[in-house]
């Protein structure tokens, strides 16, 4: 079982995952009835359970990444438009290129 809780830090300030918000995490604490001040390692064994188990139900972290990864290679292979933008390195949602887009050119996928 993966344990996606980091017990050093404080769960509200350090406790990051790809993928899960500050909202999303509040949302579970008040769900599961968990105080978000509570550090890690001070944890019950069932609510760190708990915890595990939801964090195994969604994409999260490496296949986030992968998943995101894998449906621009999608775009790309099928060549449309938006994948011919990402392709060209341009942005993809509509965004002006005339002037506005020398952030969108330097990120590399």
């Amino acid at each position: 079982m993966n344990n996606y809780s980091n017990s050093n830090n404080d769960l509200k300030k350090n406790f990051s995952i790809y993928g899960v918000n500050l909202k999303a995490k509040n949302d579970f604490f008040k769900t599961f009835g968990i105080n978000f001040r509570v550090a890690p390692n001070t944890l019950k064994t069932k609510q760190n359970l708990k915890l595990n188990s939801f964090l195994t139900k969604i994409n999260i972290g490496k296949n986030l990444k992968d998943f995101i990864r894998n449906n621009i290679f999608f775009y790309v292979k099928v060549k449309n438009y938006k994948g011919n933008r990402h392709r060209l390195k341009y942005p993809t949602r509509g965004q002006r290129t005339h002037t506005n887009a020398k952030t969108r050119k330097k990120t590399i996928y």
